[in-house]
């Protein structure tokens, strides 16, 4: 056989290939992922105002919200040493809340904005946002898409990340994207148990969110609009179906890029777990990538936040996060995927109920110490 025949054989063999690992997390991860929720957590509440922006409390809140949803529907199915860290972890994230609330009132810091109090109001209210919550489901996929495919799809890294990071390609644009936000905001509620109206935001807000760009944060900011408009004010920017077909498109996009984010060395990390954030509050668990939790784990810090500039291996001391060493937005994506992958993982891997016979010899060694526990919570 000659060499140029070999090596024909040899690519299309490598066409035929997942580069990139879709194994999903599982019930052995769960211990991890708690403790790591825990840890940002903790850290989030120590810091106090000093840590605590509009975009973190608002990942805060997104973990709450799956922690909550999963305590209400699946609490009987949990064991009792789960369910009680569970408790304290909602307790915590609740706190974080409040502290953000008291800020806003009293006008705390000056980089709250009467904007930033405005959509506050979009995620401080969890009634309207749980009876919207989606069970997880699989996103049914086009064809799975080879490490040639994404390459194709997103020519040269060097190109598709100057581009991701430049916001003159933003489409929304910042300006625009905070201008749809605040129309949201100021959209009135409806009943939460009759068919949503359209949404009252400008022509500009809606063609935006249906026909702007389809990756990078342009993709997810367009998800976030959805969200809000769907979880927090009741409404549709077109109509509930063409609003569930246009995210169902956006996180099969979201989930390309996300793969092609981790073939690349996890080098926008920070875009991969907003993009996780957003489609795992549609029930997208596609996204509960083992590789890819692996990767925002190596990126916590020893005070708990998560950081792009050091890896864990590179424990950092709490004295060090008041000149910047963590990363608020890997944080709050960071955070909100931890908090959907600890349901999802619970969702999956309890699946009988717990009789109360049997919650006194539930396995202990996860519970938190009585004295670690005093300090943490």
């Amino acid at each position: 056989m000659s060499l140029c025949i070999k090596t024909v054989l040899v690519i299309l063999s490598l066409k035929s290939i997942n580069p990139v690992s879709s194994t999903l997390v599982g019930i052995e991860d769960l211990d991890d992922f708690l403790n790591a929720l825990i840890g940002v957590v903790q850290q989030a509440d120590d810091d106090k105002g000093a840590a605590i922006k509009p975009g973190f409390v608002f990942g805060a809140f997104v973990a709450n919200l799956h922690l909550k949803y999963l305590r209400e529907k699946r609490r009987e199915y949990i064991p009792e040493a789960k369910a009680s860290k569970l408790d304290r972890i909602i307790k915590k994230l609740d706190h974080i809340d409040d502290i953000y609330y008291i800020m806003i009132e009293e006008n705390y810091k000056d980089d709250i904005s009467p904007e930033d109090k405005l959509v506050y109001n979009l995620f401080n209210n969890f009634t309207t946002w749980i009876p919207n919550m989606q069970p997880f489901k699989s996103n049914p996929k086009p064809a799975l898409r080879t490490f040639f495919d994404l390459e194709n799809k997103y020519l040269k890294y060097m190109t598709y990340s100057q581009k991701v990071d430049s916001q003159n390609n933003f489409d929304p644009t910042p300006e625009l994207f905070q201008y749809c936000i605040e129309r949201l905001a100021k959209h009135k509620i409806e009943n939460i148990s009759k068919r949503p109206p359209r949404c009252n935001i400008t022509q500009e807000c809606a063609k935006t969110i249906y026909s702007g760009g389809d990756n990078g944060y342009s993709l997810t900011h367009r998800l976030l609009l959805l969200i809000m408009a769907k979880m927090s004010v009741h409404c549709s920017i077109k109509n509930l179906k063409a609003d569930q077909h246009l995210v169902e498109n956006l996180c099969h996009k979201a989930y390309d890029e996300g793969r092609y984010i981790a073939m690349h060395m996890f080098k926008l990390l920070d875009l991969l777990f907003e993009q996780v954030m957003m489609c795992t509050m549609y029930g997208y668990s596609e996204f509960f990538v083992q590789r890819w939790f692996d990767a925002l784990l190596r990126h916590q810090t020893k005070a708990g936040c998560f950081t792009l500039g050091h890896r864990r291996k590179t424990l950092i001391s709490k004295e060090t996060l008041v000149n910047g060493t963590c990363d608020y937005h890997l944080s709050t994506g960071g955070i909100a995927a931890l908090g959907a992958s600890v349901r999802y993982i619970m969702e999956t891997g309890y699946k009988e109920k717990i009789l109360e016979s049997e919650s006194d010899l539930d396995d202990t060694e996860d519970e938190i110490p009585d004295e670690t526990a005093e300090g943490l919570f």
